[in-house]
């Protein structure tokens, strides 16, 4: 039995650069191609009435319902390929709907199916006349290679543990402590103890041993350097040597180095098919360009592209015509078309942005209609696979139009009552509280300045502040009252009143939001388990209380909102049922093809990407 086709189309994308790519449906149909073991793309899967589909077609039409197929259990798979085949044959029976009241026959119908197929039939045209034979000239890649080595350079790195015994802003006396101290750690490493062991025990950085890094050199990477004493030692050591003492301003230091990876060019080979890539698409552009200047002449009959800017501009006004005025396109039809292209692009200027828009419209829109028409010639609207593809994407964007116009009728003709809306609210009544509110009380601790260019700075001074926190935090927890280790350690203006910011939600701009966050989703009496970094301060927040969630009215408008929302919803529910147990009848569907349940979609063949013999 022949397949029953039916057109609608759904939104399509214009981004044609994406085309000197094989087309991901494309891509797959080619990778099949090499597996002997498939199951014919053809194999007819299911009937209903006078409507048989193959297995390729349901999973070309299906696959954004289907999810994540190979996370289910079988049980769960089968459910879902049972209810989506019979939601299927419903889409294509509610389109047939559409099509007998005339959908088919409106301009809007027309004009929408013309360019979805222009834009499939320019993918498929790019594909056989452009991507396929493309090939790379291996001399071309390496003259490219060389014109862009400094991209492909890798910078020098390195990692290292350390041990840090502090001496700045001690008395003499503790500095020579410190001093004696790295000299027993360094005397213990040497003779064989473990290096993150005497870190743990002797080193006063919070790494305590763990591995720093990967760091480039200074050269390389000035804005996130170590101390330069420091990585002067670092770039002299090899993998697993251990330093002497190094003293820096700060305090000593002793240095094991973990990684050591010098400066390096990525190869040819490694970046081959990167710039096989970038070659591809550069030849793209120019491919494209020479046949919009080759056919432009005899393509375009009239171009307005000023039309595009035209504030007031009807829907109707025209934008190009295009082979003897059997095409045109005009302010709907570019509405409907550019997608997010036209936006503006941050700092662009008013003539760049409209420069930029009137060639695309030309490498997009007049490009779809030009290649759209030479694929046609040569036959390319008889591949099976742009068939399919172009099928199916007509009968769900049909299908979701009309099926808007069903339940908006249905909606219309059954008004949400006053007592709906009551009884919905009562029956739902958690569903419309208020913002969860916390009284909440917060300490905060600035970091100190330093010199930001200086990552060990950096380093140091959010350890100052981090600390100070660690610090509140455990007093807390030790049972000392929130508002009395405010006061005394806090370096907020709430100091002063314990902390004090009230109850807040959300919303509120009291704190940094994710502060806020943090504080909201703790437990009453609680104080959060570690310090919150935002913007220059580290903070420490507790619950004091939860506010009792309140009522929202039931004639307050957002509440009004959601329930017409949620009715309307529900409404529109029992419509498609009412429709689905009408048109069909899941226990009727004729399964053809016995292992449906049990497929794996690695396992569909191709379909055919080329034109078939006359």
């Amino acid at each position: 039995m022949q397949r029953k086709r039916l057109f609608a189309r759904n939104g399509m994308t214009l981004l044609l650069v994406s085309m000197i790519l094989i087309p991901p449906v494309l891509a797959q149909d080619e990778a099949a191609q090499s597996n002997n073991e498939m199951i014919p793309y053809e194999t007819p899967l299911a009937r209903y009435g006078d409507r048989e589909l193959s297995l390729g077609y349901f999973f070309t039409y299906a696959m954004d319902y289907l999810g994540r197929l190979d996370r289910m259990a079988p049980e769960e798979k089968q459910e879902l390929f049972k209810s989506t085949l019979a939601r299927v044959f419903f889409e294509h029976a509610i389109v047939d709907l559409a099509m007998e009241q005339g959908y088919g026959q409106t301009e809007e119908y027309l004009r929408r199916k013309r360019d979805m197929e222009n834009d499939w039939l320019s993918r498929f045209y790019v594909y056989h006349q452009f991507t396929r034979p493309f090939q790379a000239d291996e001399e071309e890649l390496k003259a490219l290679y060389e014109k862009e080595r400094e991209k492909y350079y890798k910078p020098l790195s390195f990692s290292f543990r350390h041990i840090f015994l502090k001496t700045v802003d001690l008395p003499e006396e503790q500095q020579k402590l410190a001093k004696e101290r790295a000299e027993q750690a360094l005397a213990l490493i040497r003779s064989g103890s473990d290096f993150v062991e005497i870190a743990r025990d002797y080193s006063d950085s919070e790494k305590k041993g763990t591995v720093v890094g990967p760091f480039k050199s200074r050269k390389d990477d000035p804005d996130k350097a170590i101390n330069p004493q420091l990585e002067d030692v670092l770039l002299t050591m090899n993998p697993g040597d251990v330093s002497d003492l190094v003293q820096t301003k700060y305090g000593y230091e002793i240095l094991k180095l973990e990684s050591l990876t010098p400066a390096e060019y990525t190869t040819f080979e490694s970046v081959k098919a990167t710039l096989t890539e970038n070659l591809r698409r550069e030849k793209f552009e120019q491919w494209r360009s020479d046949l919009l200047n080759k056919y432009w002449d005899e393509a375009v009959v009239e171009f307005h592209p000023d039309m595009i800017f035209e504030a007031n501009a009807s829907p109707d006004a025209e934008i190009a015509a295009l082979y003897g005025y059997s095409q045109t396109i005009n302010i709907d039809d570019y509405g409907y078309l550019k997608g997010r292209n036209a936006r503006r692009q941050p700092g662009e200027s008013d003539e760049d942005f409209r420069t930029r828009q009137i060639e695309d419209f030309k490498e997009l829109i007049i490009f779809n209609v030009i290649a759209g028409r030479l694929a046609r010639e040569l036959r390319y609207d008889a591949i099976p696979r742009y068939i399919d593809i172009t099928d199916s994407t007509k009968v769900k964007k049909c299908y979701a139009i009309w099926w808007n116009k069903i339940t908006s009728k249905y909606l219309e003709d059954h008004p949400i009552t006053a007592e709906e809306k009551q009884r919905f609210y009562e029956e739902h009544q958690n569903s419309f509280l208020k913002p969860v509110q916390k009284h909440i009380a917060e300490m905060s601790f600035q970091i100190p300045p330093h010199n930001t260019d200086v990552m060990y700075e950096v380093f140091k001074a959010e350890e100052a502040a981090q600390k100070k926190a660690e610090q509140a935090i455990a007093r807390v927890k030790a049972g000392e009252k929130f508002a009395d280790v405010a006061k005394e350690m806090s370096e907020s203006p709430t100091a002063a009143n314990g902390g004090d910011v009230g109850f807040i939600d959300a919303n509120t701009d009291v704190l940094p939001r994710m502060v806020a966050r943090d504080a909201l989703n703790l437990a009453t009496e609680t104080v959060c388990e570690k310090p919150i970094k935002a913007n220059d301060r580290f903070y420490v927040v507790y619950n004091h209380e939860n506010a009792e969630r309140e009522k929202l009215e039931f004639n307050d408008s957002s509440v009004q909102t959601r329930i017409e929302r949620a009715i309307q919803n529900q409404k529109s529910t029992e419509v498609y049922q009412e429709y689905m147990n009408k048109m069909v009848d899941a226990d009727k569907i004729e399964l053809l093809f016995e292992n449906f349940y049990t497929f794996e979609l690695r396992n569909l063949g191709p379909s055919s990407l080329d034109v078939p013999d006359k």
